[in-house]
């Protein structure tokens, strides 16, 4: 397939992942960015990828037309022309991005297909309601809003030569076929999958739970990137129990050959770790009220966990962890001393949005609690005595599993993807 591709955004996945698969499979690409800046330098000396893995190749990616989101008018030509949209941006910029989508989208004659880079099952669907309300005539459902969920890490660093993207050499696109109004593309390491959804919640519940769990608990600790974080043994006993906890859920849910269990949760710690990405615990810390939320990484699998009967003390800490983050965001001092339980469950379920009775918000406003009385390591030690808990990186069934299952008898198969 050939045409031009529109990518909006032209962050770490917008330049180091996408614009490299559409060129690489025939098309011609613009970008469209907020940084008139960055346009420019799109134009005239392109953008720089480093690969990690056995690769380990840099490339110098040939400068391609880009536009700023200010020249609408320039913006609506490209988005008109396109045979293929893709939105790489940041979730609380997609009204904004439907508001530079919806002219050029309503001029198009036949359907056309946006992939909208997301961690949010509901992200296509959401595109599509906005630029529904920015085009007054709702043409916006004749399109193709496809979830495209990318597995797959990118950190930005700097270098005396500018910005260089590191992303980790292997991944999968997972793109929503359901979605989809044309004929899909054909990207490397792209695949077409009927339960979306699934595949964002296992991505979203285990990969990113674990990667947040490095990051708060690294940040309590002091280290700077995420793999001094994990060769820190506190931090890694609570992210290896942490996921285990969430292997615990979603295996309960969609069954373990789809999870992976002990591989998986192995695979992870390895990737986090990858000393040439040189991921920065603050950029996987930052926006951690996002991160808290009740369907996000920390919540969301605490949740499933609990409503399939295992507990969650090591994801209740990184909830705590979490809270430190969101406190210190906003200026206020985390962990004050003398703070009691209530106020640390109270606050939880400001952030969160759960019910104040909640069991993980009273577990976790717990956990708050105890890390302004003592030492993160104090902590830690406490919740493995508790649960006799041995380290073992194994999955729901492995010893060092997330606790008991309660409703015992219930199958695995439910709600498997297809």
């Amino acid at each position: 397939m050939s045409g031009l591709a529109v990518i909006v955004g032209c962050g770490n996945v917008g330049v180091g992942v996408m614009l490299r698969l559409l060129r690489n499979a025939g098309y011609d690409v613009a970008m469209v960015t907020h940084h008139p800046g960055q346009a420019r330098q799109l134009q005239r000396h392109g953008a720089r990828v480093q690969l990690t893995g056995a690769s380990h190749a840099r490339l110098e990616l040939a400068p391609c037309p880009a536009v700023a989101a200010a020249e609408r008018r320039s913006v609506a030509e490209l988005v008109r022309a396109a045979s293929l949209c893709v939105v790489a941006v940041r979730a609380q910029q997609l009204e904004e991005v439907a508001a530079l989508l919806a002219p050029g989208l309503s001029r198009h004659r036949r359907p056309v297909n946006l992939l909208v880079c997301d961690n949010r099952p509901e992200a296509g669907m959401l595109l599509a309601r906005a630029v529904a309300r920015a085009d007054g005539e709702a043409k916006a459902p004749a399109h193709g809003f496809v979830g495209a969920l990318l597995d797959q890490i990118a950190t930005t660093h700097s270098d005396e030569e500018g910005r260089l993207v590191h992303v980790e050499a292997r991944g999968r696109l997972f793109l929503d076929a359901l979605a989809l109004r044309t004929e899909p593309p054909v990207l490397a390491g792209s695949l077409l999958v009927e339960d979306h959804p699934a595949y964002v919640q296992r991505k979203l519940f285990l990969f990113s739970a674990g990667h947040a769990a490095a990051a708060f608990l690294g940040r309590l600790r002091g280290h700077t990137l995420i793999k001094d974080a994990l060769e820190d043994p506190v931090v890694a006993a609570v992210v290896l129990r942490a996921l285990s906890e969430a292997s615990a859920g979603l295996e309960y849910r969609y069954g373990p050959h789809f999870v992976s269990g002990r591989d998986a949760v192995g695979d992870y710690i390895a990737r986090y770790a990858d000393p040439d990405l040189a991921d920065p615990v603050e950029r996987v810390a930052r926006d951690a009220g996002r991160k808290l939320f009740r369907d996000d990484r920390v919540c969301g699998p605490a949740r499933l966990a609990l409503e399939s009967g295992f507990s969650t003390p090591a994801l209740a800490l990184v909830g705590a962890a979490g809270l430190c983050a969101y406190e210190t965001a906003l200026g206020r001092r985390p962990c004050r001393a003398g703070v009691s339980p209530s106020a640390g469950m109270a606050l939880m379920s400001r952030v969160s949005g759960l019910v104040p009775g909640h069991p993980f918000v009273r577990s976790a406003g717990a956990a708050y609690a105890g890390l302004a009385h003592r030492e993160l390591a104090g902590v830690v030690q406490e919740m493995l005595d508790d649960t006799g808990d041995t380290g073992d990186t194994g999955g729901a069934g492995g010893a060092g599993g997330a606790g008991k299952r309660g409703a015992a008898g219930h199958s695995t198969k439910r709600g498997r993807p297809r």
